[in-house]
Order: C-alpha cells, then structure tokens, then sequence
C-alpha cells in the first residue's frame, strides 16, 4: 500500500482510476470497514485502485483545541489496519486552519477532481466537508455528477438497533465496557505500549508484571482490572491488567493512569521493548486493599479467571 502526506506524489496508476473512500476514520470500526469495503469494490470491478483519504491532525484538534477527545488509532494504528483491508492507496491529508476554511467546491475541485480524478467517491450518508461543513452529500453528488465522477454515499452500520460511531466506542471504553467496544470494531481495543521499568512490585507480590508507557493521545478504558491478551512477534499471551493508580500502594506520582500487565506463562524480559495488548473483558474494579496479603489473594484469583477464559476456544470473544 502507498502511504502518502500529500496528493502531490500519488503515482500515475492511481491518478485517474482510483475509487475513493473519505473519512476520518478513527478506530477503522466496522462501519468504516464497511464503506472501505464499499471503494475496494468499486475499484476492483473498474480494474482501478482502492484510495482512502483520511486526515491528520484530527480536523476536531484543530477545530476545537483542549475539547477534542482521545482518539482510538494513531496514524500508525490506523494505517496497518487500512492496509491489512487491502486498500491500494493511503493518503493523510494534512488538517490546519487553511484547509478548514476552504470552502467544499474549492476542496472538491483541489483535492478530489484535480488531485485524485478520481473516478468513484465512497462516503457516509452524514458525510460533511469544506468550510463550517456547509457542503454534504447532495452538494457532493451535484459536484461529482458535472465531473463525472459517480459518488456513493454508505447508509448507517448499525449494531443492536444503534449506529455504530467512534463516539459511540469511547462512551464504552469510558464505561469499562470493552467487550463492546470490541463487538463494535470487529476486534478487540488494543493499545501498543513500550515495556518501562516500574517499581518492581509485582514480582515482589509473586506475580512480575509489565509496565506499559502507551502513547497520551490514546483513548483507554476506564480504570480497572481487565483479562487482555498481550502480543509480541507473533506470540500471544493471555493476561491480567491493571489499570489505574494502583490505590493500595502510596505515593502516585501522576494522574495518567498506569497499566501494567501480569503475562501468563512468561519467562523473560519485556524491558525496553514494544507490544501491543488487547483488551478482552473487565474483570472488576480497580480497589484499595487493607493489606498486601489481600491483594496478593485477589490477584491469583484474577489470574485464575483469566487462565480460564483463556482455555475457552471463544478466546478472545469471537474476535
């Protein structure tokens, strides 16, 4: 897949016969998948090439700077899963105050029309664009249909009687509810992380854990304990979570949550190196205990949980 900063350097095969997906994107959930589904269909049936055109920053940190929420994928997140869909082309449109007040002719015609050529535009039936989101689809369709270019628009993915959004997999990440928010992307929410050194007290407790340095634009779920599924080059391993500021030990140094994960059936070093945890099931909430004894018993019997839903074959949850 060609992953680009700018429509300056699309290649030649792809100017002019590309099907075109836009949207920002985040978290690549099941109805983003559904309407990239949609442009590597139109392209394929063309003999063209599957585009996606997405944007970086997110429009609402520029928009709405300090009220912006976390978001689901990072730009490198989101790339791997976008290629792992099979789209040809990959473009980040750069987000600032100049491309917020072009109006929606200006950006189709630039972007669009002379930038792409492109030959199909696949996007969501509430799709917005150019300056204060004044244009929509009706816009695009009458714009697309004076050049040409067919436009689709993709009605709503809904699960459970309820549109599926970004929006609506943070208030379930908010809620501790990541077995949700997995059914709602098609695969478990997963963080990747750098393994730091931390205290030291879990080997300390009997059960050596990893401390996980995720990155500060990422959303997380609530604080907790959570059974996750831990990945390192290639390998899997089932795990118990934690999540949170760690109440039965004093001395907190900061507000960010802190997550470290206890691998089950590991042996080794993690330090210095990255991987990537998956959320599966919350298992109960993050608490303070009178004692380290107490917390030694409730962390067996964490691990003990998750030992077996890691022994079911549903594991990770139909994902």
């Amino acid at each position: 897949m060609v992953s680009l900063r700018s429509i300056e350097g699309l290649p030649e095969d792809i100017r002019g016969h590309a099907s075109v997906a836009i949207g920002n994107l985040d978290g690549v959930h099941l109805g983003h998948r559904a309407l990239l589904a949609k442009a590597i269909d139109s392209a394929r049936a063309r003999a063209g090439k599957a585009c996606v055109l997405t944007f970086s920053p997110h429009p609402q940190e520029v928009l709405h700077p300090g009220e912006s929420s976390l978001r689901l994928t990072t730009d490198e997140e989101k790339k791997k899963l976008i290629e792992e869909l099979g789209i040809d082309a990959l473009v980040f449109l750069p987000f600032d105050n100049a491309l917020a007040e072009q109006s929606a002719e200006a950006f189709f015609e630039s972007v669009l029309h002379r930038g792409f050529q492109a030959a199909s535009i696949h996007v969501g039936e509430d799709f917005r664009f150019g300056a204060k989101r004044l244009g929509d689809t009706a816009l695009l369709k009458t714009l697309g249909a004076a050049a040409g270019i067919e436009v689709d628009t993709l009605a709503a993915v809904e699960q459970n009687g309820a549109r599926i959004s970004s929006t609506r997999i943070r208030q379930a990440l908010q809620q501790g509810n990541v077995r949700e928010a997995g059914f709602l992307l098609g695969r478990p929410y997963a963080l990747s992380a750098t393994v730091v050194r931390g205290a030291g007290r879990g080997s300390g407790l009997g059960f050596p854990t990893a401390n996980l340095d995720y990155p500060v634009e990422k959303a997380v779920p609530c604080n907790g304990v959570y059974a996750c599924r831990v990945l390192k080059e290639g390998k899997s391993f089932g795990a118990v979570a934690n999540l949170g500021m760690r109440p039965t030990f004093a001395g907190a140094t900061s507000n960010r949550p802190v997550l470290e994960a206890h691998l089950l059936d590991f042996h080794g070093s993690l330090y210095g190196t990255q991987v990537e945890i998956e959320f599966v099931d919350r298992l109960r909430e993050e608490k303070r205990f009178a004692n380290v004894q107490a917390l030694q018993a409730q962390i067996a019997q964490d691990v003990a949980h998750v030992k077996s839903l890691y022994a079911e074959e549903s594991w990770p949850f139909m994902f």
